[in-house]
């Protein structure tokens, strides 16, 4: 075998370039690498903070949306796009049932709004609609608003029109009257009752006469905004009763159809 045998002067080199070796690589890290891993660290945490951030933005936008529609079939429910005349006519239907009256024909016909509303609670609900569709007013609609506070309050929805129904209704008493009147004005949709035009029943002679029934007209109208268009697709759906499977209209029973003998 052989003996390396170094001198002083070679193992002080060898010496000095581990030392070199020690150093250049401290170096390396301490000024490239560790700088870039926690800049990768950084960027990472600010990755992840961006995900959090876009997530709520999109949980929230969701909520908008979804608050903005719940909203907008809500207002509908008061004022639809469309003049949704067999939802009216089942809300007629409605009323003639609680009350126990009979409508023996109606007519429907529409037409443009004309102010004063005779209903004030019917004014003040299309008034609230009307507050809300113009949140959106610019600056310079504001400021159009400041010089019209002077002139009388008779805020509408641009556009709105309404249908109106001419109804010959029957009721056993004026109290079965009134009633049908009640379910009207309380139904969900906004409405108004234009004009009534009845004949009371004759004056009861003896306590043991009974009422007559009560035979009158009535003008009622609803309203809606058909310039919202856009916003078809969020109008509440009809829920209509089930169809009768009747062959007989005269039949207090439906129909059934028979299945073929196998």
């Amino acid at each position: 075998m052989m003996n390396l045998q170094f001198d002083k002067r070679e193992w002080l080199l060898i010496a000095g370039s581990l030392l070199l070796g020690i150093l250049i690589l401290t170096v390396v890290y301490f000024l490239l690498y560790n700088p870039i891993q926690k800049e990768i660290g950084l960027r990472e945490q600010e990755l992840e903070t961006e995900e959090k951030l876009i997530s709520l933005l999109q949980e929230k936008t969701s909520n908008i949306e979804q608050e903005t529609f719940e909203s907008s079939i809500s207002l509908q429910k008061k004022v639809p796009v469309k003049p949704m005349t067999e939802k009216l006519l089942l809300d007629l239907e409605k009323a003639e049932t609680i009350s126990d009256s009979f409508v023996s024909s109606i007519q429907f016909a529409e037409g443009d709004v004309t102010l004063p509303l005779t209903s004030q609670s019917a004014e003040e609900d299309i008034e609230n609609i009307s507050s809300a569709q113009g949140d959106e007013s610019t600056d310079g609609e504001a400021e159009a608003e400041v010089d019209t506070e002077a002139q009388p309050q008779e805020l509408l929805p641009q556009g709105l029109k309404k249908i109106s129904a001419t109804l010959s209704v029957e009721s056993p008493s004026y109290f079965e009257m009134e009633r049908f009147l009640e379910v009207l004005e309380d139904l969900d949709r906004i409405t108004e009752i234009e004009q009534v035009a009845f004949e009371g029943p004759e004056e009861s002679t003896s306590q043991g006469d009974s009422y007559d029934k009560v035979s009158y007209k009535l003008v009622v109208a609803a309203f809606y905004l058909p310039d919202l268009i856009q916003l078809i697709e969020e109008m509440p759906g009809l829920k209509s009763p089930p169809p009768a499977n009747k062959v007989n209209p005269f039949s207090s029973y439906g129909d059934l159809e028979e299945e073929d003998d196998e």
